[in-house]
């Protein structure tokens, strides 16, 4: 069995979730791995777990004897067919980018295409880490984002944001490799070092929130190297950050509040509506119904979660269902993501308030996510009253 997909057996991750960034609110779950797999087919047979691990090796032997089109073709077909296994994808597409990088130092023709942004950039953030673990600096990192963002930019892509994200990643994975005695120690040496590899506040931006992320994410797994998190506030880490980074910090620590809640989208509502800040609570709100949708495999009755949302006033109901309808986006199989979008934003359930802010999410998302050809489709299937600006551009 290949190492990474070995290692990464018990770290399948829900999703992207990107979250207000649209960087992922992924979730890391622990599952069994298939230790031998003979053919294709023998994954059919196994259990959900299994078969999510089974379908990542294939996928992997794929992009090994193939190339990296042909697995995210068959990732794209595994994901239609097998509900479970679309929450797996952002981690999936984690693993192909590890594996790309030591093509790449390789100098093997990678051919970059679109198919690469799929499940919010997970390639991207499994490359970035995979370098610079590997080379102990971000040059081979950068050098690929240029290459990458060269090619995308044929089909209306751009992911300068999504590297710098990943830089967020491995920062973070790179001090808690070093054993810093606690989360604070560390989050607040990987966003130094995010100063030090950023030009602009944007950019910066987005490498502490891909730090935020990746400490959330050790928190929701259970592998962090430091004190369990206080229950009472999983929100102290954030209130410590410089005030312009908080509200990424929060966004992403939403998925702890939701995990520590034992994943009831409700308890974490009312959780979140005590947080003193109005900002932060709006963004906790967000990426807390983001997150109920990655653990949500029947994506066609949503009563629900939109009950859910209209506990809070109007503005944090109409941010929760922004969030629904974001969540739906980054964890639906590759190239559906507005169908399924629009199964919400249609229903007749919804208020013409929650209907408007559930296309803005979803366009807003696309937007983020696909080629202007894409997106331009996604405009041409909203009804024009919910259509935005940059539909008529």
């Amino acid at each position: 069995m290949n190492r990474r997909v070995q290692n990464y057996g018990l770290l399948l991750i829900i999703g992207g979730i990107a979250a207000i960034f649209f960087h992922s609110t992924t979730v890391l779950i622990h599952i069994p791995y298939a230790k031998t797999i003979e053919t294709p087919d023998s994954c059919k047979s196994l259990g959900s777990d299994k078969q999510n691990a089974c379908f990542l090796e294939e996928i992997v032997n794929i992009a090994q004897s193939s190339g990296l089109q042909r697995a995210t073709n068959r990732l794209k077909e595994l994901t239609s067919r097998y509900p479970a296994f679309q929450n797996d994808c952002h981690g999936v597409m984690h693993v192909l980018g590890e594996e790309s990088y030591g093509l790449y130092v390789e100098n093997v023709s990678l051919n970059i295409t679109s198919s690469i942004t799929y499940c919010t950039y997970g390639f991207y953030h499994g490359f970035i880490t995979e370098a610079v673990n590997q080379e102990g600096s971000f040059d081979i990192a950068r050098e690929f984002c240029a290459y990458a963002n060269e090619q995308l930019a044929k089909e209306g892509f751009s992911a300068d944001e999504e590297c710098y994200h990943g830089f967020g990643h491995a920062a973070v994975d790179d001090h808690i490799s070093t054993q810093f005695s606690n989360a604070v120690e560390a989050t607040d040496n990987a966003v130094v070092l995010c100063d030090s590899v950023s030009e602009t506040f944007l950019q910066y931006q987005a490498c502490a929130s891909g730090v935020y992320n990746g400490v959330a994410n050790t928190f929701v797994d259970r592998t962090f190297p430091w004190p369990e998190i206080d229950e009472e506030n999983i929100f102290a880490l954030c209130e410590e950050q410089e005030t312009a980074l908080q509200l990424a910090c929060y966004s992403y620590f939403a998925r702890v509040l939701f995990d520590r809640n034992d994943g009831s989208f409700k308890d974490s509502m009312l959780s979140a509506l005590s947080i003193p800040d109005e900002v932060n609570r709006i963004g906790v709100i967000k990426n807390i119904a983001v997150t109920s949708m990655f653990y949500k495999t029947d994506k066609k009755d949503f009563s629900n979660q939109v009950s859910t949302c209209r506990l809070g006033e109007d503005a944090y109901r109409l941010q929760c269902m922004q969030g629904l309808s974001e969540g739906i986006i980054q964890s639906a199989p590759p190239t559906q993501e507005y169908e399924y979008a629009r199964v919400l934003c249609a229903s007749e359930m919804l208020t013409e308030l929650e209907r408007a802010e559930c296309y803005k999410s979803a366009l807003e998302n696309m937007q983020k996510l696909v080629s202007t050809l894409k997106y331009a489709e996604a405009c041409d299937r909203t009804p024009e009253k919910y259509q935005n600006e940059n539909c008529a551009s």
